[in-house]
């Protein structure tokens, strides 16, 4: 596969990386206890974020136009159901390629087909305000309690925004036919510190539990479903260390996060970072699986860095079994 990247043109070599992060999720880790398989899909890619850091880091500078954007993507999909037809939007923040078997394995087991599964583009820098700006709205809670201003690109949606129990999210969810829920998990998760096992126990729990399903089934019940996320995330706390020169130099432009302001990037060949353009603006991002040490201690997880676990978001539109609403 790395030979054949080496040959291929950006927009070829990342649907070819984007597949392979797809199929390594799907496959890695089956039957095992939910955080050894997390763990197991995250090892499995380490080789190829190395090679995209050390040998193939130019193409980073075309991956917001070589792979599709996932704001992008989800404006075509709403777009493209038929006028007066249903549809519904969940947005789980921060939800990673990890996460789709254990959601496709549910949905399965919950009276949902799966229409389609794709890995779609974070932009970049993969944080929630990049994302929600791609959609037409300077900030995720500019969408709460159905305000989304007139720039919104998913016309005619009923929106909300919120962190609450799958229960009261479902109570949310009237008669309206088309429908964007931006909802907090698992991103509010990992900023409050949760370790990378913990956040794997707590995404398989959830993914069983028949009060999410029943959220999903509220939002499915006479509309077409899409799931997707705005970003993907890191394991920072099993990236490997680097050098201490080059360590002092990553805590001088990035400190404790992993997005700095465009600038120089130094003489360091390979690079440590890239100075890339985002939709919004030009930033610096550190490449590949590198971490430095900090006063107080790396955060375990994080996102907006240059991997494929953060880059990445998965895009998934299920059906309920019962429905007629097949695309």
């Amino acid at each position: 596969m790395l030979r054949q990247l080496q040959e291929a043109d950006p927009a070829a070599a990342w649907a070819a990386l984007a597949q392979h992060a797809l199929d390594v999720c799907d496959s890695v880790g089956q039957g095992k206890a939910s955080d050894t398989a997390a763990r197991l899909r995250d090892e499995a890619l380490q080789a190829v974020d190395a090679w995209l850091a050390g040998a193939g880091w130019d193409l980073w500078a075309a991956f917001g136009d070589a792979m599709p954007r996932t704001a992008d993507r989800l404006v075509d999909w709403w777009n493209a159901v038929p006028h007066g037809a249903g549809a519904a939007v969940l947005i789980l923040d921060g939800l990673s390629l990890r996460e789709l078997p254990l959601l496709t394995q549910g949905a399965l087991g919950h009276g949902f087909a799966v229409v389609r599964a794709e890995a779609t583009a974070a932009e970049l820098p993969g944080d929630t305000n990049s994302f929600a700006q791609a959609l037409g709205v300077p900030a995720r809670n500019t969408l709460a309690n159905n305000h989304p201003p007139a720039g919104f690109r998913l016309l005619g949606a009923t929106t909300e925004v919120a962190d609450l129990p799958w229960a009261d999210c479902a109570a949310l969810v009237k008669a309206e036919p088309r429908w964007l829920f931006w909802h907090e998990w698992p991103d509010a998760r990992f900023h409050a510190g949760s370790s990378f096992q913990a956040l794997a126990r707590n995404v398989a729990d959830t993914f069983s539990d028949a009060a999410f399903w029943g959220f999903l089934r509220r939002l499915a019940t006479g509309r077409r479903l899409l799931v997707t996320s705005d970003h993907g995330y890191a394991h920072i706390g099993g990236f490997h260390d680097t050098y201490e020169d080059q360590k002092a130099w990553l805590r001088g432009v990035f400190a404790g996060g992993r997005t700095a302001a465009d600038g120089e990037t130094g003489g360091w060949s390979p690079p440590l970072a890239l100075s890339l353009q985002g939709r919004q603006e030009r930033v610096r991002l550190p490449l590949g699986r590198r971490k430095w040490s900090v006063p107080g201690g790396n955060a375990n997880l994080g996102h907006g860095g240059l991997t494929l676990l953060e880059a990445l978001s998965p895009f998934i539109e299920l059906r309920l079994q019962d429905s007629p609403n097949a695309p």
